[in-house]
C-alpha cells in the first residue's frame, strides 16, 4: 500500500474540507472548493498521484478509469476499493464540511487498519 499517497490525501482533504465530495471522481470546475477542484478519494489519488497532469487533463482523459488507476496508485488489491470509494459507505454529513471530511478520514483509518495493519502506526503519524 502506498501509505505516502494515503497520507497526502488525508492531509489535503483535512486542510480544506470543501475539496472532498464522494459523489463524483473529480470536478476540476468546482465553485465550492477554493482551489477550484473537488473529488473523492479515488479522484484525489489520481490528481495527487500523477503530479505532472492537471486535474482538468486527468478528468478529460477518456482512457482513465478512476477506480483502476486509483487502486494502482494506492497499491491496494482488487476488490478492496469497493468500500473505500463508495459514496454510500461514509456518512450522512453534508459534503464540503469538516464533519464530512473527518468521516472520510475515519473510513480511511478503518480501511488501513483492516487491510494493512502493519502500516497502521505509520498511517496514524501526522505530517
Amino acid at each position: 500500500m502506498n501509505i505516502t499517497l494515503f497520507r497526502k490525501i488525508r492531509k489535503h482533504i483535512l486542510e480544506e474540507p470543501k475539496r472532498i465530495n464522494l459523489n463524483h471522481w473529480v470536478d476540476p470546475y468546482s465553485e465550492v472548493a477554493p482551489c477550484g477542484t473537488e473529488g473523492c478519494i479515488a479522484g484525489w489519488a489520481c490528481v495527487l498521484g500523477i503530479p505532472q497532469a492537471s486535474p482538468i487533463e486527468i478528468c478529460e482523459d477518456p482512457l482513465i478509469n478512476f477506480s483502476s488507476m486509483a487502486r494502482a496508485l494506492l497499491g491496494i488489491s482488487p476488490g478492496q476499493e469497493v468500500g473505500l470509494f463508495s459514496p454510500n459507505a461514509y456518512t450522512r454529513a453534508t459534503p464540503h464540511t469538516l464533519s464530512y471530511a473527518k468521516a472520510v478520514v475515519r473510513k480511511m483509518n478503518k480501511f488501513v487498519k483492516r487491510y494493512y495493519p502493519d502500516q497502521y502506526n505509520d498511517w496514524l503519524r501526522k505530517d
